[in-house]
């Protein structure tokens, strides 16, 4: 074997064991951990022609884009596609909580130091729930149920196209569209019904 041929194949070897990122599909996803098994979706093609598929990854941290003051997160089902991004050093120590972490071993570009980012789709995908802003600003969400917890200020016009309930539960309430206003006819106008304010949805 020629010099240029060996150190070609001992390139190839080397770079075999480099990482940078891949697309994979989610096997199972722990909500409260933010840790997910995930199958690498692309088998590798060496340069004799073998093709070579990568194994499961366990415990790997998934990221939400998130700060001290705002983070954004939500479920992530089986077969939905993530980025792998393998780290520059082996990060078990990080992924344990260490204040101060370092490398437990010199492997680098690494299988067991993957991240997974959601959302990588080869073809644009709408979710179940969905925000959605267009080139002139205008802002959609489509979702199920939404959920305020805290206070909500309206700086403009509310236009509601439908009914709203005002009460507890689902138990008597108001409805906008039932409620009578008094007038100068004195006691005999007759008063708001109550009505039953609609279960959540599930």
């Amino acid at each position: 074997m020629s010099m240029n041929a060996a150190l070609d194949a001992y390139l190839e070897n080397a770079l075999f064991a480099v990482h940078t990122s891949l697309p994979a599909l989610v096997v199972k996803y722990d909500e409260k951990k933010h840790r997910a098994q995930v199958k690498p979706a692309v088998r590798v093609l060496m340069t004799n022609g073998v093709k070579i598929e990568l194994p499961e990854l366990v415990d790997v941290p998934v990221m939400f884009p998130s700060a001290a003051s705002f983070d954004l997160e939500f479920p992530l089902d089986k077969d939905d596609p993530v980025m792998l991004v393998f780290m520059e050093q082996e990060i078990s120590a990080w992924k344990n909580g260490d204040k101060k972490p370092e490398s437990k071993t010199a492997s680098r570009f690494n299988l067991d130091s993957a991240i997974a980012l959601p959302g990588m789709y080869a073809a644009p995908k709408e979710g179940k729930c969905r925000i959605f802003v267009n080139k002139d600003g205008v802002l959609t969400w489509k979702a199920k149920k939404i959920i305020f917890d805290g206070q909500m200020v309206m700086n403009n016009d509310l236009i509601v196209r439908g009914d709203v309930f005002v009460g507890q539960g689902t138990g008597p309430g108001f409805s906008a569209l039932q409620h009578i206003h008094p007038s100068g006819a004195g006691p005999t106008n007759p008063p708001t019904p109550t009505t039953p304010i609609p279960p959540e949805e599930k």
